[in-house]
């Protein structure tokens, strides 16, 4: 079974999480991530494998917090951007 994916983006001075065709915006890139990991963690207690996804900054996905590798509620360390 494929992972369900969580990613996180920039737009413009807000932040996106986008699972399938659901899209919320926050102010920060802190809020972001810890909404996109609560979504996901609920995700993986149902017993999907989900993976968080932040893009890079030439808009590649990176994998920064999946389900049964990452421990919930720690938000990941990454770079400022």
């Amino acid at each position: 079974m494929a992972a369900l994916k969580v990613t996180v983006s920039s737009e413009g001075k807000r932040w996106k999480i986008r699972h399938n065709f659901y899209a919320k915006y926050y102010p920060t890139k802190d809020d972001a991530l810890q909404a996109a990991i609560q979504m996901a963690h609920a995700a993986s207690e149902l017993g999907n494998t989900v993976e968080v996804l932040l893009a890079d900054d030439q808009g590649e996905p990176i994998a920064i917090w999946v389900s049964g590798r990452d421990c919930y509620p720690t938000l990941p360390a990454t770079p400022d951007q």
